[in-house]
Order: structure tokens, then sequence, then C-alpha cells
């Protein structure tokens, strides 16, 4: 924490020599508990501590935001399974159980009609995923014709916990990838249709040469205000893993579409409430000894919130049903406020 304070100094140093500097500080706790679903590759998170600070300065012309941040997480990874050399199965929980840190970095710089961000996270404390992420965003909006296009680049590099499994064509013992390298690229374009509808579209592409084979997407999204304090929001995508490269442990290629619907209610600008629907097919390609697999998971989920002058509330209840049998029921809530 003494590290973060030194930065929120540096930014408010910052934002000092410039004109008409402002400055903002914000925390926020989040908590879940739910029946947690049967996976050999996920973790939940079960509470989650976060400080902000953000400094803006600039002219009528340009504006530059600073942006800093402190994740402290209690995680939950009793659904995380690794396997050892003899075969043995344990929960990772059994090895890591205590808080976990991240600490983020990021700049905005605004002018005219384009806009800039470059933004950086990186693990502070013993976790078995240590590691950091780096994102590059650009956007240019041309109001005359209500549109908005942006290209963004991300890197995320993590280690991984030490885990074997049996390779299906050789049926030798080896080591899982140690490490996750992902590099994503995205196209997004997003446009005003009316004065109630509002539509994006955006394609993506990421490479991942030491954990699994690279794969394309697209995702598609429209919203239609349906009167002042009502709005319905639609979403569609698609992803695939590239055929041919190589497989770097048990799994097949994997598949991905989904689609999600959302009503939402805005009675004022203190309340808000929200339900959707979201169903998701995941199909996986046999694998040796490993037959096709399609799982296909629906979740409901029903969001409040409320909001004052300086802090947000907000509840949340969810419940996935899967075809192989998987139920899970999770309740959140998340507060926040600036100082």
């Amino acid at each position: 924490m003494r590290t973060l304070a030194l930065l929120i100094v540096f930014v408010f140093s910052l934002a000092a020599h410039a004109e008409a500097p402002s400055a903002k500080i914000s925390t926020s706790v989040s908590a879940e508990s739910g029946d947690a679903g049967l996976t050999t590759e996920s973790s939940t998170s079960a509470s989650t501590i976060t400080v902000s600070v953000d400094a803006s300065t600039g002219t009528h012309f340009h504006t530059v935001t600073y942006r800093l941040g402190y994740d402290e997480i209690t995680p939950d990874y009793s659904r995380y399974l690794v396997t050892d050399r003899s075969g043995n199965v344990t929960s990772l929980s059994d090895q890591y159980s205590t808080p976990e840190s991240v600490a983020r970095a990021g700049v905005d710089y605004y002018v005219k009609d384009f806009s800039f961000s470059i933004d950086g996270s990186q693990t502070a404390s013993d976790t078995p995923f240590p590691g950091y992420m780096g994102k590059f965003t650009s956007a240019y909006t041309n109001y005359a014709a209500g549109a908005k296009y942006s290209l963004q680049f991300s890197r995320s590099d993590h280690e991984l916990p030490l885990s074997y499994f049996v390779n299906p064509d050789t049926f030798q013992t080896e080591l899982r990838p140690s490490r996750n390298l992902e590099d994503r690229e995205s196209a997004a374009w997003e446009q005003i249709l009316s004065e109630r509808a509002k539509a994006k579209l955006e394609g993506f592409t990421a490479q991942r040469p030491e954990s699994r084979p690279p794969y394309v997407g697209a995702e598609g999204s429209i919203g239609f205000a349906l009167t002042d304090t009502t709005a319905l929001l639609g979403k569609i995508g698609i992803a695939h893993e590239i055929r041919g490269t190589i497989l770097y442990d048990d799994r097949g290629y994997f598949d991905a579409s989904w689609a999600q619907l959302e009503y939402r209610i805005e009675p004022s600008y203190r309340w808000s409430v929200s339900t959707l629907f979201d169903t998701i097919l995941e199909s996986e390609t046999p694998r040796g000894y490993f037959p096709e697999q399609k799982i296909g998971t629906d979740t409901l989920a029903v969001q409040a919130r409320t909001r004052g002058k300086n802090w947000e509330l907000g509840v949340k209840a969810l419940g996935s049903l899967a075809n192989t049998g998987y139920q899970d029921f999770q309740l959140g809530m998340d507060l926040s406020w600036q100082i």
C-alpha cells in the first residue's frame, strides 16, 4: 500500500502542473457466494477490494486522464484441479488460499475526434498465475455520421500451475503448458441507427503460441430504447479455434457460440433493474480416446442497482443450467464510493 500511496502522489503532481486539473479517488467492495459448478479449469473470486485513483487535466482541445488502481482479491480455486506426475488429482485451493493483489495503471488521451488509451496490470503478490497484461486502444468518432471506429491490441502473459496429463496420441505422461501468452487484436464499429437504436459489430483474433491454438471470432450487439425508462439489448457471437495447429494438451479444438438478451428498467437516475438471459453452446472435437463433446448452458440473471451522489450499490442473483446436469446458483453484491 505504501507503493500505491507514492503513485497517488505522483498522479496528483502530474495533474497539478497542467490546466484545469481534477482528481477522484474511488473504492469498491464486491463479494459472491453460491454453489460452484464442476469444471477443471476455472476459478471464482469470493471477494474483491478495489482502490482506484483518476486525475484529469487538459484544455478545450484535448484531455489527459491518468488512472491507478489496486485490487485485493480473495480467490476460490476449489474448482481448479491439478494432476501430479503419478496421476493424483488435487485442488489448487490446497496450495493457495491467501488474498492476492494486482496493481493497475493507465492513461487516456482525447483530442478532437480521436482517443487513445494505454492500460496495464501486474500481479503484486504470491499467486499461482503470476504475470502481466497490457492493452492499447485507439478510436475515432464521426459525430456527423453517428459512428465510432476502434482498434485494440492487447498482450497478457501469465504462468500456470504445474500439472500433468496423458498424451492421447503417445500415451506418455507429459507436462501441461506452464505459460499462457496471448496476443489479441480486435476491430469494432459502433453506429447510431436512430434516436432510439444503436448497434455494434466487433471482430477479433488471438494467438496463444504456448498453450492453445489461435482463434478468431465476431460479435454483434444492438440496443433499443423502448421508452424513456426501458431498453432492450441483444447480443450474438461466435469463436473458432484454427484447425491444423498444434494441440498442447489432451483437449481437442474448441468452438463456441452465444446469444444474450437483456431487458433494463431505469425509472430514475438513482435506480435501475435488469433481467438477462444468456445461452452458450461449446463444442470440442474428439481427441484420442475422448469423444466429441457439446455443452449448452443457459443462464438467467437479475440485477438491481442504486446510486447516490458519491456511492453506488448493486445486488445480483444468477442461476445456470447445462445439458450435462451442471447447476450453478450465485448471489453477489458490490459497493463503490468516491472520496
